[in-house]
């Protein structure tokens, strides 16, 4: 019973963590002071439906977007609002939220445990996406990219592309347009960069879409980049500087595409001025243009003139 309840306890402290550096990241704001930003501090307390956090969103409206496993959520700076959507005729609960992504008409694309989600704005409704391919539709989908009326799905079972045009009540996925690429691999990040289009990362490293031939094609400037760089890739993150940050499952990669120049960064425990942990989840940058690195020990801040991290603390 002690140890079961010390496993309790080590879930609840890394679910706090990664509320904490979810928000953080979110949230991080100018101030005067000591430190550059304010931290807020959101639980169920305060209207979330679970302390959880998989995906955060700031949206062209102002709006918060938060994905938990029990409901997607919108913030306003003062409430949240929780939705929820039941899978018609199946009794399957779509509400483990994985992935975010706004399209060019303000409509949130939400990927889900068992299949996709659309948030229509004009009408506040949450609907569940029909697929033709209907195995689609309780795919896990670990990331989503909606724009110019296309769609992309990382799956954990291959990358997915559709067609799309807006219908009364949800997109219209055209059947015709659907194409899949590497159904083998569980695929983790998209980012569709400003001059290098859209970048992929599976558990078996980074690709790049050709607009050209149509296909996905390997990039392979990690390999040899360093022995123990892992090539799962979890997050992709174009800078404002267009360079391009890469988190592994072991390994951070800063990517200059435009002087072809990669650089690796690993943790390393004899050295606080080292990321705090070497599994990399996600990426922001402040109203600055600081990078805050979320990794599984924490969130840190990078110092592009030094090449060094520096722990943020909500304290300093």
């Amino acid at each position: 019973m002690a140890e079961a309840g010390n496993i309790a306890k080590g879930m609840r402290i890394r679910i706090q963590v990664l509320l904490h550096i979810c928000i953080a990241m979110l949230l991080a704001v100018p101030m005067m002071g000591q430190s550059p930003y304010k931290v807020y501090y959101y639980t169920t307390e305060d209207g979330l439906p679970q302390n959880t956090v998989s995906c955060v969103i700031k949206d062209s409206r102002g709006f918060l977007w938060f994905g938990t496993p029990n409901g997607l959520c919108r913030f306003d700076g003062y409430q949240v609002r929780v939705y929820k959507s039941v899978a018609r005729g199946s009794g399957v609960n779509l509400n483990a939220i994985n992935a975010l992504c706004e399209d060019d008409d303000g409509n949130l694309w939400i990927g889900s445990d068992r299949g996709l989600l659309f948030f229509d704005f004009e009408h506040e409704k949450l609907a569940n996406v029909s697929f033709p391919q209907h195995e689609m539709a309780a795919k896990k989908i670990n990331a989503v990219l909606a724009q110019r009326g296309v769609v992309w799905l990382a799956t954990e079972s291959g990358l997915y592309q559709y067609l799309y045009a807006h219908g009364p009540e949800q997109p219209d996925i055209q059947a015709e347009s659907f194409r899949s690429f590497n159904p083998g691999e569980r695929f983790n990040a998209l980012s569709d960069t400003r001059d290098y289009g859209l970048f992929a990362g599976s558990n078996r490293g980074l690709y790049r879409y050709d607009s050209v031939s149509r296909e996905i094609t390997a990039v392979r400037f990690m390999d040899g980049l360093h022995a123990e760089l892992s090539n799962d890739i979890r997050t992709i993150y174009e800078a404002r500087d267009k360079s391009i940050w890469i988190g592994t499952f072991y390994g951070l990669v800063h990517y200059l595409p435009s002087v072809e120049e990669a650089f690796v960064f690993f943790h390393n425990p004899d050295d606080h001025t080292t990321i705090n942990h070497s599994t990399i989840r996600a990426f922001a940058e402040d109203s600055k243009g600081n990078l805050l690195v979320g990794a599984l020990g924490g969130l840190d801040i990078y110092d592009p003139a030094t090449l060094r991290f520096r722990r943020f603390s909500s304290l300093e």
